[in-house]
């Protein structure tokens, strides 16, 4: 039996990576899918979540991930944050910080490729001394995992914590097993410190 495809590439509209159109495509599947032009605001693009979907995004530039976290707490409610980055800068730690002081953040779980310590060692201590709970490891995985009363979000994708004027491409799961997956792995790592073997 032949499968069918999500969509057709002719159904993208070829342009340059600075002109991105803003669309979401579906199929009878629980996929979505987001080209993100520069110009869209993420309240304009993440109005609302739907349970037990995947959304496939690509965004432009014009905002990181540490501010769309902050877009799907509004959202979402109060949540814990479980993340992996290989690379994070002082803004969104303080960004994160200011969400656990208001309580929208209830628990802020990171683990952190071991060169952010010396790239940048005061964000390192910042986020050492004022997350939950926070471990050092070789890691280049970009994940993030808010875990409400109401909704489990995950994002997995190419986006650091930080602000980064290049197209990423992301993947947002409200698929509570999603969730669950990642921050068990995310867990073991940051409490446990053993390896993927």
């Amino acid at each position: 039996m032949r499968s069918k495809p999500l969509f057709r590439l002719s159904s993208l509209k070829q342009e340059t990576i600075n002109d991105i159109q803003s669309s979401v495509m579906e199929d009878n599947s629980s996929h979505e899918f987001l080209l993100c032009k520069r110009s869209d605001k993420i309240q304009e693009l993440f109005p609302l979540l739907k349970h037990n979907i995947t959304l496939h995004y690509v965004s432009n530039g014009e905002w990181s991930t540490h501010e769309l976290i902050m877009h799907l707490l509004t959202l979402i409610g109060p949540a814990e944050l479980y993340f992996s980055t290989w690379s994070l800068k002082e803004y969104p730690v303080r960004l994160l910080l200011n969400a656990m002081e208001s309580g929208q953040i209830t628990k802020l779980y990171a683990l952190l490729d071991g060169r952010v310590k010396v790239r940048n060692p005061e964000v390192f201590h910042l986020a050492k001394h004022s997350f939950t709970e926070v471990k050092q490891y070789d890691c280049h995985a970009k994940v993030s995992v808010l875990i409400s009363e109401s909704c489990t979000v995950t994002i997995v994708g190419s986006a650091n914590m930080t602000n980064n004027p290049r197209v990423e491409a992301c993947i947002l799961s409200t698929v509570p097993a999603v969730g669950q997956f990642h921050k068990t792995w995310l867990l073991d790592l940051i409490k446990k410190g053993h390896p993927l073997d």
